[in-house]
């Protein structure tokens, strides 16, 4: 199975140093978005309107990009 990491930013960059083994790109998209989910959850609203934005960048095994999924803070627009 390939081998993915899931690096996240908040203003600094955080590298998944150990990556998870799934079936496909599929899959690795499906596992960002329960890393965001995780992130915004456990980090709360608070620091979320404080940092702005959140990323989680996926790389393949050779640390190419697959996706990147971003959660941007911000004023409404009128």
């Amino acid at each position: 199975m390939p081998h993915f990491y899931f690096h996240t930013e908040n203003g600094e960059r955080f590298a998944d140093e150990d990556g998870v083994e799934l079936a496909d790109e599929d899959a690795a998209r499906a596992e960002a978005v329960k890393v965001m989910g995780e992130i915004l959850l456990h980090r709360g609203a608070a620091t979320f309107w404080e940092t702005g934005v959140f990323k989680v960048i996926v790389m393949d095994a050779e640390q190419n990009p697959v996706v990147v999924l971003t959660a941007r803070a911000g004023e409404a627009l009128n």
